[in-house]
């Protein structure tokens, strides 16, 4: 049985105010293609389909059109949805029984956290268990305490979940676990919206009775054991991701009932990009359902590069232009500031987004070494302080304002003379 695992669309987001919601949809045009080029039972979406609580009307739009083709263009194709943390539980679940009939499930909350949507094939059958983000007070303190629980932290809720789980899961049917978390050992990328603390990293081995966990939170696609991994956000939302891999995952897996199965074996197939096989580990006593794993890249119509270099290489030089279509960040390492080279170089890079100069980093990081404090500035001669004034707006203006630096120096003097 053949299932497509994605997570984190962060539809409506917006990088450095400038909106994505073109290559977004391009971006579920490919999940479309993907699915009906093969035969999928299932498309599951772990989390954070929005990038806001209260997404705007044309993110909700864009999302209706994508579920729309889906249930149109792969009728037998089920859509397993969780919130995210980014996510408003009550607003993504809006007439989820309604789209149930349609065979598009939400689960916005624990209190169905035992009940699986049981997908069928021919003799195969799949249970799919949905575990939303685990927000405060996720579970009643009657449940925490039946399972010795008083917190609500994200592991302490987790292990709640856990306990639920795995008395639920039926012994004799394959089992996935779609759940929106961070894990411990997880990769985080400066996109995502991290927690403060190690109460809130989750023990993958919670879940470990899983035949496959599909992860969502984390953006960038990695494997945490051989049956658990992060799909990844399907598009990079911050520069620091602009080199990874972005796609989705298909999961082939047999789902034949459990007691003909004779071996655990997990195959990972990458291209020798992503997951390295040497490093499978095999759990050869928990005779778990054989799993195959694909990872199909997902090609942004705009990527996101990081660029460095002077400044006259990327103004008058050619040596960048062919990376002028995509999003950018480009650091300049000159000696000097450069004033005003975000307008200068918008006029070669339409799409630059982010300019970072050495120069004056290099200048922050020695103010920062030599700051002084309040009472010390405080008593600083005001002299001093025009001089530093002048030296600002040079950074920000490009040149400084002679006037008001005489003035200031003007005023400051008579103050002196006063006192």
């Amino acid at each position: 049985m053949k299932l497509l695992h994605t997570a984190d669309l962060h539809l409506g987001k917006t990088l450095h105010e400038t909106p994505l919601l073109g290559i977004q949809e391009k971006m579920l045009n490919d999940i479309h293609d993907i699915l009906t080029q093969a035969d999928y039972a299932a498309l599951v979406i772990a989390g954070d389909v929005y990038d806001r609580a209260i997404p705007s009307a044309e993110a909700v739009s864009l999302f209706s059109r994508f579920l729309a083709r889906i249930r149109e263009d792969c009728p037998d194709t089920a859509v397993l949805i969780i919130p995210g943390n980014h996510d408003s539980a009550q607003r993504l679940a809006f007439a989820r029984e309604i789209l149930q009939n349609q065979r598009i499930y939400i689960v916005q909350d624990t209190s169905r956290l035992a009940d699986p949507v049981i997908l069928t094939k021919g003799a195969e059958k799949l249970a799919i268990y949905l575990l939303p983000f685990l927000n405060f007070g996720a579970f009643s303190e009657e449940t925490k305490e039946a399972y010795h629980t008083a917190g609500d932290s994200q592991a302490e809720m987790a292990a709640v979940a856990s306990h639920i789980l795995k008395q639920a899961v039926q012994p004799d049917m394959p089992a996935l676990l779609a759940a929106h978390l961070f894990t411990v050992g997880g990769q985080s990328s400066s996109s995502e919206r991290t927690f403060i603390g190690t109460a809130e990293y989750v023990n993958p081995d919670l879940f470990s009775f899983f035949d496959y966990v599909a992860l969502g939170h984390l953006h960038r696609c990695q494997r945490i054991t051989d049956r658990m991994y992060y799909s990844g956000s399907p598009l990079p939302y911050s520069f620091d991701e602009s080199e990874d891999a972005k796609c989705v995952l298909s999961i082939d897996i047999d789902c034949t009932p459990k007691q003909n199965t004779a071996i655990d074996k997990v195959i990972t197939h990458s291209g020798g990009e992503l997951f390295d096989a040497a490093n499978q580990q095999s759990d050869m006593n928990s005779a778990k359902a054989p799993l195959n794993i694909e990872r199909i890249p997902i090609i942004s119509e705009r990527p996101l590069k990081r660029l460095e270099g002077n400044f006259e290489e990327f103004f008058t030089g050619n040596r960048y232009d062919e990376w002028s279509g995509c999003y950018l960040e480009i650091t300049l390492n000159d000696a000097e500031v450069i004033a005003h080279p975000m307008q200068l170089l918008r006029q070669k890079f339409p799409f630059l987004l982010s300019i970072r100069q050495k120069s004056f980093m290099n200048r922050e990081q020695q103010d920062g070494e030599e700051q002084l404090t309040l009472r010390e500035r405080t008593a600083e001669d005001p002299l001093t302080l025009a001089e530093n004034f002048s030296r600002f707006e040079i950074v920000i203006n490009g040149e400084p304002n002679q006037m008001k630096q005489e003035l200031f120096e003007q005023l400051c003097k008579e103050a002196i003379d006063e006192t």
